[in-house]
């Protein structure tokens, strides 16, 4: 109990302390007032759509430890770039150091010493210049500039300044400068305006609170500064038309890669019927040279095919829901205990399916254990697509490493973007051939001669088995006599049925078949009495669609769940804002 009292002793004392000393708590860096912002703006026509040699005197009252302040000033007027550049930054005289950074369309400077803390009054001095600070109209040219902006979180006691025209600048016949303060698109004139020898000068009639600018609009006669031209902006950019340039140099270059590396070689052009698979390749295998990709279907032609050899049953129980719609729940058994000779990938599917791998084990597909057929699904995948192209020769290995640079490219063109930010130019030369990269190196990937070969006798077993009876028919009383199929049977129709699912014409080739089976085949165990090919093959869509839902990646567990009228104030170039740090 004394040691409890002691300690909560301390924690009174230790909350006395920090009422008894503010100068504990946290520094706020935007506490402060200034005093004067005074302005000077002197317009040159010395550039198409002219230049403006800009100084700002800043005295401010900081009521607490500040490194300095910060000026925020926008960097394109009317989507046009001001071309902003920093000539100097000094503080009570004497130089002052600053730094940049991009927020918000505005170039900000961060003047002050990041190991150095001032607190009191102090006077800054920001001079700077800028471009295409003059807008242009039929009768009349016009600046209309913010003077020290609607941004700031700071009041101003007093806000002046002076523009000063190049020689020969008159307001004659053209309406007077006219002046606006307050927040943004306020209509009051809470302030003045004086014409002088060469400008005007201007001052806020009243202090400014937080968000609250003074704007100026003055009228020059046309003639005095010359618009922008195409010229102009094809000379201002022609660095980053020359980053456009390399960007399409780039997707030329990828593009000529995959057009060496990842494209096909030319076949014979004319795809022939075959009626037996190429010697040797599974329906797993076949649907991997055909499209790249081993997919449900494939895996699903493997089920078949193993069914078909004896290997397995499938058995095809039918329901149904609320006494109206039919449904079917199929289950598939191991008549097999001997799998020596089987291809790896069809021993790993069998694995995955049944558990134990046992004769007579059956497995209901709607609880299959999805983690475990993911994990073997994407071995197999891994595996086929080796044996295609180190055993059988199908593949070629150059288009992967070829694939790999393209990729390693784009990865480092993204860093390039996220750390530099180029101009508009090389960020769009860059995202193209980043894009490009991206395309082609998913379509980095060609068969070998021997491949296209192969691909051109599937295609063509594909042709035959896709060609309905009567086209059949047809194209066999031609003189060349193209189409000499084999007799209908039941061993053929079963012999290249899985060839058929993993090619997607299943349901022509068994429509060619209906009538061939006079009892059910004894891989198959369903309701006779309604089994017919047309029947069959829509039997098989519905069970391919059931395996291939256990084909999909397990469920993540563990992460979180949370996934032009008239003027006003403020609406001129310049202005900004700013604050302290």
């Amino acid at each position: 109990m004394t040691q409890l009292k002691r300690f909560l002793a301390g924690l009174l004392a230790v909350a006395a302390m920090m009422v008894a000393l503010p100068g504990l708590a946290a520094a706020d860096a935007n506490d402060f007032v200034i005093n004067d912002f005074q302005g000077t703006y002197q317009i040159l026509n010395d550039t198409h759509g002219g230049r403006m040699m800009v100084t700002e005197t800043l005295q401010v009252t900081f009521s607490d430890h500040n490194h300095g302040i910060e000026r925020a000033i926008p960097k394109t007027y009317k989507d046009q770039p001001l071309k902003l550049h920093i000539d100097s930054t000094n503080r009570d005289g004497k130089p002052e150091p600053h730094t940049t950074y991009g927020q918000n369309g505005n170039e900000v400077l961060r003047i002050g010493d990041a190991d150095k803390t001032i607190t009191g009054q102090h006077t800054y001095e920001i001079k700077y210049e800028m471009q295409n600070i003059v807008s242009f109209y039929e009768k009349y040219d016009e600046w209309y500039w913010d003077i020290n902006g609607d941004q700031w979180n700071q009041p101003f006691e007093r806000v002046r300044g002076e523009v000063i025209f190049p020689a020969g600048w008159s307001d004659e016949g053209l309406q007077q400068g006219t002046c606006y303060a307050g927040a943004f698109k306020t209509l009051s004139q809470a302030c003045t305006i004086q014409k002088t020898e060469h400008g005007y000068s201007f001052e806020a009639s009243r202090p400014l609170q937080p968000k609250e600018t003074l704007t100026i609009v003055a009228a020059i006669p046309k003639g005095m500064f010359a618009p922008r031209t195409t010229a102009d902006w094809f000379r201002e950019n022609t660095w980053q038309l020359v980053g456009l340039a390399a960007g399409v140099m780039g997707v030329v270059f990828v593009t000529m890669q995959w057009w060496r590396h990842g494209k096909d070689y030319k076949g014979r052009g004319v795809i022939v019927p075959e009626y037996q698979p190429p010697k040797g390749l599974s329906p797993a295998e076949a649907g991997l040279l055909m499209d790249y990709n081993l997919d449900g279907r494939d895996l699903t032609a493997t089920i078949i095919d193993l069914a078909v050899r004896k290997y397995m049953k499938i058995h095809d129980k039918e329901k149904k829901k609320f006494g109206l719609f039919k449904s079917h729940e199929y289950t598939l058994e191991l008549t097999k205990d001997d799998l020596s000779k089987l291809k790896p990938h069809e021993k790993q599917l069998l694995e995955a399916i049944f558990k134990p791998a046992a004769a007579g084990t059956q497995q209901a597909v709607a609880t299959i254990d999805r983690t475990k057929m993911y994990k073997a699904v994407t071995t197999i995948k891994k595996d086929l697509k080796d044996k295609l192209t180190k055993e059988y020769g199908l593949f070629e290995e150059n288009p992967a490493k070829v694939q790999a640079k393209l990729i390693a490219l784009a990865i480092g063109l993204f860093v390039v973007l996220v750390v530099f930010r180029p101009g508009w130019g090389w960020i769009v030369g860059m995202v193209l051939t980043l894009l490009a990269c991206l395309l082609f190196a998913s379509l980095m990937r060609r068969r070998s001669r021997a491949g296209v070969e192969m691909y051109e006798q599937l295609k063509g077993l594909e042709l035959y088995m896709n060609t309905a009876e009567k086209d059949r028919l047809k194209m066999m009383q031609g003189t060349d006599r193209p189409y000499d199929p084999p007799a209908k049977t039941v061993h053929l129709f079963e012999k290249l049925l899985p060839f058929a699912v993993a090619l997607g014409v299943e349901q022509t080739w068994a429509k060619q078949f209906e009538g061939v089976y006079k009892q059910p085949p004894d891989w198959y165990d369903g309701n006779f009495s309604t089994f017919h090919m047309a029947y069959f093959a829509s039997s098989l869509g519905n069970s391919m669609a059931a395996i291939t839902s256990s084909f999909a990646a397990p469920s993540s567990s563990g992460s979180s769940g949370f996934s032009g009228g008239g003027g006003f104030s403020g609406g001129g170039g310049g202005g900004g804002g700013g604050g302290g740090w």
